[in-house]
């Protein structure tokens, strides 16, 4: 029993309380191999079921298990090739259905919650069986950025185990694509439950460079990318996609129905017997999201290719291929042909994508009119009542007009980006030459799903931000703008009066500086004037003050202040004054003139030693 009790992953204490599950680097290693290994077990299970019902099999077991390992690296994104014979060319197959897809993708996401929430800073007491009794050993659990690069290492592991075995045949893998796609495929789901569960920046905590380019970005940028708008933003984006997705199985649903007696001929040609029929069924189910993803550009604009220069789009099909195989899914596709009215309605499509992703980015401003509101009816006279309405009014003002906006245009963006890589990932390569693409444009796409999502989006939002605001504080825009047209003239002249004072303000300042600068320089110099001729060195005469340098920069910076009224006087010139008749003297002999010290004192204009000495 006490074996049973030390495996449990929620054992019992010695108090009687469950210990919490403990997650160590080699449990972590084992999670990850077992969740390839799950993987693998269901794609074999699924190709021996069609392996056994099938009259007349290709190969044995040892090929069943071959094909499973290549569906099971082609579920994460890794390209095959077909081979007709020995001699015979490669042929890529690059179209990933999108539903084999989830399959890695939902296996990885739960086993590795399932690891993560085991792990935990510190120690956690479990229970040990010892010969005396039960006692308590206390378990270190791991961290999670290790517990996370082991399950990693041990999952790709497997992968790379089975690169190896599928890595030939007559279907293989090419060993570079799969080298590329499992890990990317497998650390971004780790990422995103990393993301949901603890937060990336425990896994990944940013560096000091990434610290530096976010405190280098403008201040509008950083507030955009801000996480109350950034959650905003992506659950918008989210609805904007949803939308636009279920208006492609809505496309490609119809378009089977309108032809579906072409789709019934095709699906009897392309099978004779029935387990062949519900392998093609099979096949188109899973292929269905990416018809979906093919619905979506076609409502798009952009449309998408058949191949061989071929373009279908809602203004109409030119150029189909001759020979496309009697595939089911490809009757949806409408025939060679203009567009019609009954085509270019699917515009209807991204509009209402537009308008729900206005929606999801108007409902933070809705919360806070609302919150405006409570807070105004139960508010009160207490203090505690008007901190309570104070803070609303506070998160309305963070949701105004520009904060609504940027949330828009920040989910156009991602709802964009977001169609751009799942157009990438629907479509693909069937063969060389003309089937070297079919599917749609992955830019093209993008651009025309985030240009559609902003053009609806980002006025929307702005409205029904308006429209909550009149419901629910009674604010009419319409009034709004009456009030704001009738106090234009108001504004105006207020504006004008700033200036005028402004103006007067710096008018006033250059007086000022003006009538400073004269009194300086009216000032009498010191009594010292037999130092100033003795020429010691330590009296004023040799201060830098007092160099021709210093005093052309002091009158020159006289005109500039007195807006040049004043005219440049040039010291020893026949038009300066002294001071008698009280304007400023050269504070300095004339060049040519004694040094001091050297003869008899020199005449200055208005008295030895002269005005300004200072």
């Amino acid at each position: 029993m006490s074996q049973l009790t030390d495996s449990d992953p929620m054992a019992a204490t010695p108090g009687g309380a469950a210990a919490p599950r403990v997650t160590t680097p080699v449990g972590a290693f084992l999670v990850g191999v077992v969740t390839a290994g799950l993987g693998l077990g269901v794609c074999t299970v699924s190709v021996l079921l069609l392996w056994i019902a099938a009259p007349a099999p290709a190969g044995g077991p040892a090929g069943a298990l071959h094909v499973a390992a290549d569906l099971w690296l082609f579920a994460h994104g890794a390209n095959l090739e077909r081979t007709a014979g020995p001699g015979a060319a490669a042929v890529p197959v690059g179209v990933t259905p999108l539903l084999l897809v989830a399959v890695p993708v939902w296996l990885l996401y739960r086993c590795a919650q399932h690891a993560l929430s085991g792990a935990a800073d510190g120690t956690v007491p479990r229970q040990a069986g010892s010969g005396t009794g039960p006692r308590a050993v206390p378990v270190r659990a791991a961290a999670p950025g290790a517990v996370l690069g082991r399950f990693l290492g041990g999952y790709l592991l497997v992968a790379a185990l089975a690169v190896a075995y599928a890595a030939t045949g007559p279907l293989r893998v090419e060993p570079f694509s799969a080298l590329f796609f499992v890990p990317l495929t497998a650390a971004g789901t780790v990422a995103m439950v990393a993301a949901r569960t603890i937060g990336l920046r425990t896994v990944l905590p940013p560096s000091d460079r990434l610290r530096r380019i976010r405190a280098a970005l403008p201040p509008g940028v950083r507030a955009a990318l801000a996480r109350p708008r950034r959650a905003a933003a992506l659950r918008a984006a989210c609805a904007a996609g949803a939308v636009l997705l279920a208006t492609g199985v809505l496309l490609v649903l119809t378009g089977l129905a309108w032809h579906a007696g072409d789709v019934r001929l095709g699906l009897l040609r392309i099978a004779q017997d029935w387990p062949g029929r519900c392998t093609v069924v099979l096949v188109c189910l899973l292929l269905l999201p990416n018809a979906a993803v093919w619905g979506a550009a076609y409502a798009l604009g952009p449309g998408f290719t058949l191949g061989g220069g071929s373009a279908v789009g809602p203004l109409g099909a030119t150029a189909l291929p001759a020979g496309l195989p009697p595939f089911p899914l490809l009757g949806a596709v409408p025939q060679e042909g203009a567009g019609s009215p009954l085509t270019w309605a699917v515009a209807a499509g991204p509009v209402v994508a537009g308008a729900v992703a206005a929606r999801y980015a108007a409902r933070p401003a809705r919360a806070a009119v609302a919150g405006v509101r409570d807070a105004a009816r139960h508010s009160g006279d207490a203090p505690a009542g008007q901190r309570r309405a104070r803070a609303a009014v506070a998160r309305l003002l963070r949701w105004n007009r520009r904060a609504t906006a940027t949330v828009a245009a920040l989910a156009a963006l991602w709802c964009g980006a977001g169609a751009a890589v799942l157009s990438a990932v629907a479509g693909g390569a069937l063969g060389t030459a003309a089937l070297r693409h079919i599917g749609p444009s992955w830019w093209l796409t993008g651009a025309a799903a985030a240009g559609w999502t902003a053009a609806v989006a980002v006025p929307g939002a702005l409205l029904l931000r308006e429209w909550y605001l009149w419901r629910g504080l009674g604010r009419s825009p319409l009034a709004q703008f009456r009030e704001y047209r009738s106090g234009r003239g108001q504004r105006r002249e207020a504006r004008a009066e700033r200036r005028e004072k402004a103006a007067e303000s710096r008018a006033a300042a250059q007086e000022r500086a003006v009538a400073r600068a004269e009194r300086k320089a009216r000032r009498p110099g010191p009594a010292h004037g037999s130092r100033r001729r003795t020429g010691t060195g330590t009296g004023p005469a040799a201060h830098p003050w007092h160099g021709a340098g210093s005093r052309r920069t002091r009158w020159a910076e006289l005109r500039r202040v007195s807006g040049g009224l004043s005219a440049p006087v040039t010291p020893g010139a026949p038009g300066a004054q002294g001071a008698s008749d009280g304007s400023a003297a050269p504070d300095g002999p004339a060049p040519g003139a004694p040094r001091p010290g050297a003869g008899p004192a020199p005449e200055w204009p208005g008295g030895v030693g002269g005005p300004g000495m200072d």
